[in-house]
C-alpha cells in the first residue's frame, strides 16, 4: 500500500472515530470536512456541519406506537426471514445540514452510510450507521415531486397524496429510512451486513434488487402507514424514475441507475395491475388497495427469482434475462415505457435534482 493510500485510509478512520464520538456523546451538531464516497456521483469533499434531529426521532417512535408497535413490524421481518440477524432498531440517524459545500449539497445524495461511505470496510451489522437527509428528501418533494403531481394526476388523487403525505412527509421520510435499512438485512438479497452466501452477482444486479426488494418490504410490512405506501410511489417514480430524462429521453440513466430501472419497473407493475389509470381528461388516477396489490405481487416476483437464483451457476445471466421482461429492452439498451416517457415530458420543465443549498 502507497503512502498516500495509507495517509487517506487514516484519515478516514479517524473521522469514522471522530463521528462516532459524537454520537456516543450525544452532541447534535457534528462538524464534517473530508471526502466522501456517496452512492451517487463521484467521490469529493464535504464541509460544514451535520445537525442530528433528535426531537423528530422522538416524534416517528411516538407516531409508531399510534398505530402499532416496533416489536410488532419486527416480526413480520422476523416471520419473512427467521435468518434476520438482528431485531433492534438500526443506528439510522435524521439529520439535516448547517453551511455544507461540496459533494452532499449537490442534491444527488438523500443519506450517507458508514463506514462504507468513508471507504472503510465493515465487518458486523455492529459497524454500520447512517444518517439521512431530511432537508434534501424535503426539498425533493417540494421542488420536484409535487410539482410533477400537479402536472399528472387528476384532482381526488392529488388530494389525497397532499392531505394523506405532505403533513406527515418529514415522519415518513425517517419512519420508511429506518425500515428501508431493516429490509437491507433480509432474504434473499439482503446486503447488509453481508449477502446471501449463495448469491454471487455482479453490483448493479444487486443494486437493483436490493433496493427493489427492501423497498417492496417495507410497504408489504407497514401497511398501517399508507404514508409510506405513497412516499415510495412517488419518489421512485418522479425522483429517481427520471434520473438522466432531459438529456436522453429514450433511456435516461436506465442502462447506469440501479433506482432509475426500478422506477420504469415499478411503472409496468403499476400499470399491469391497474394501480395507475387514466381518466377522460387524460390525467392518471391513483388506485390505492391495488397499488398495494402491485406490491404484494411484486415479493412474490422477487422471492420466486431469488428460490430460482440460488440454484444456478448463471446468476448474472439469469437476472438479466429477467430484467429484459420487465422493462422494454431494444437494441442492447433499456428504454423508458411509452406512456412513461410521456409522463415524463409533461414534467420536462421541472428539476431533476432540488436546487436548495445547504
Amino acid at each position: 500500500m502507497s503512502n498516500l493510500a495509507i495517509n487517506i485510509n487514516s484519515s478516514a478512520q479517524a473521522t469514522l472515530t471522530r463521528i462516532k464520538n459524537a454520537l456516543n456523546k450525544n452532541e447534535v451538531i457534528i462538524p464534517i470536512n473530508t471526502n466522501f464516497y456517496f452512492t451517487k456521483g463521484q467521490p469529493g469533499k464535504t464541509s460544514g456541519y451535520i445537525f442530528h434531529e433528535k426531537s423528530l426521532e422522538k416524534e416517528v417512535t411516538r407516531w409508531l406506537q399510534t398505530r402499532t408497535s416496533f416489536n410488532a413490524i419486527m416480526s413480520r421481518y422476523k416471520k419473512y426471514d427467521p435468518n434476520l440477524i438482528s431485531l433492534k432498531w438500526p443506528k439510522h440517524y435524521a439529520t439535516r445540514f448547517i453551511n455544507v459545500t461540496g459533494k452532499a449539497a449537490e442534491g444527488e445524495n438523500i443519506f450517507m452510510f458508514f463506514p462504507d461511505v468513508l471507504g472503510l470496510p465493515a465487518n458486523t451489522v455492529d459497524d454500520y450507521f447512517g444518517f439521512e437527509f431530511i432537508d434534501i428528501w424535503s426539498s425533493i418533494f417540494d421542488e420536484i415531486i409535487f410539482p410533477c403531481v400537479r402536472r399528472i394526476f387528476d384532482e381526488d388523487s392529488q388530494l389525497k397524496l397532499y392531505t394523506k403525505l405532505r403533513p406527515m412527509l418529514e415522519k415518513t421520510i425517517y419512519l420508511a429510512s429506518v425500515f428501508h435499512e431493516i429490509g437491507h438485512r433480509c432474504g434473499y438479497w439482503k446486503v447488509s451486513p453481508n449477502t446471501d452466501s449463495r448469491i454471487t452477482i455482479n453490483k448493479f444486479n444487486m443494486d437493483v434488487l436490493g433496493e427493489l426488494s427492501t423497498d417492496t418490504l417495507l410497504v408489504n410490512f407497514l401497511h398501517e402507514f399508507p404514508e409510506v405506501v405513497y412516499f415510495i410511489f412517488l419518489q421512485r417514480l418522479f425522483w429517481f424514475g427520471r434520473f438522466g430524462f432531459k438529456n436522453n429521453p429514450i433511456s435516461g440513466k436506465l442502462n447506469e441507475d440501479n433506482d432509475t430501472w426500478i422506477g420504469s419497473y415499478l411503472w409496468n407493475k403499476y400499470i399491469q395491475h391497474g394501480a395507475i389509470t387514466k381518466t377522460l381528461d387524460n390525467r392518471l388516477h391513483i388506485n390505492y388497495d391495488t397499488l398495494l396489490t402491485s406490491f404484494i405481487e411484486i415479493m412474490k416476483d422477487t422471492d420466486y427469482l431469488g428460490q430460482q437464483v440460488v440454484l444456478h451457476a448463471d446468476q448474472n445471466g439469469i437476472i438479466t434475462n429477467w430484467m429484459r421482461q420487465q422493462v422494454e429492452y431494444q437494441d442492447d439498451t433499456f428504454i423508458f415505457p411509452k406512456e412513461l416517457r410521456s409522463v415524463f415530458l409533461k414534467c420536462v420543465n421541472v428539476a431533476e435534482k432540488p436546487l436548495c443549498k445547504y
